[in-house]
């Protein structure tokens, strides 16, 4: 809003009359709630909980999900944000725009952690693997966090830039043993953990993203 309110102040808005500074501002206030109005009605990403089932294939249903309605690398960069959050409380784990770049952020991955680089993708493409052949020139390891359907590929293009130098792990494995781990391999205890994790990836996409469809529908049973 202050942005917004600067823009009219140099557009020449200051000069009009007070009875057209407010029809402008009464016409850009009803775009404004049209716009919010729309982005909080919009339908969220939703999956059931199905306790029977292995923690690993509620994350791959996740996954699918976002991959079905286009918003599959969103997912997959919020996620294990909200899963490094849950796994290093004390420490802050950076939460940035899927579209922004790298080189604008200045970072090296998607996530740093003490000398490790996180790269986290739905593409496993050349242009990753150059991003993780500069990283080890840098000094600095390398994760690759991938789906589950492109991890052969994934290791296979990791061998070839740099053989037994890139860790590549499913994405569905590295949150769904983490949450186990976390939450002491029992029932009760993912049912919470997956409930924390939820609320951790809509609270980082709700700070970052303006497509508010890309919020997770808490399902009824982990509430």
């Amino acid at each position: 809003m202050q942005l917004l309110l600067s823009q009219l102040q140099t557009s020449g808005a200051s000069s009009k009359s007070a009875e057209k500074r407010n029809c402008l501002l009464d016409e850009i206030q009803a775009q404004l709630v049209k716009l919010a109005t729309d982005l909080l009605n919009c339908d969220r990403l939703s999956v059931s909980f199905e306790p029977e089932l292995s923690t690993q294939s509620f994350v791959t249903a996740l996954l699918a999900e976002a991959h079905t309605a286009g918003k599959w690398a969103a997912l997959a960069q919020h996620l294990v944000g909200a899963k490094l959050e849950l796994r290093f409380p004390n420490t802050v784990i950076p939460n940035n725009r899927v579209m922004a770049a790298d080189a604008s952020t200045g970072r090296e991955g998607d996530f740093e952690l003490g000398d490790m680089v996180f790269h986290v993708t739905v593409a496993p493409a050349a242009a990753v693997m150059e991003k993780c052949k500069r990283n080890l020139g840098h000094g600095r390891r390398v994760y690759v966090l991938v789906p589950e359907e492109t991890l052969v590929a994934a290791r296979q293009n990791a061998e070839m830039v740099a053989p037994r130098r890139i860790a590549v792990q499913s994405i569905e494995s590295f949150v769904a043993t983490n949450i186990e781990e976390l939450f002491d391999f029992t029932g009760s205890g993912v049912r919470s953990g997956l409930r924390r994790l939820l609320e951790a990836y809509n609270r980082r996409v709700s700070e970052v993203e303006t497509d508010l469809s890309l919020l997770i529908e808490m399902p009824s049973n982990l509430t």
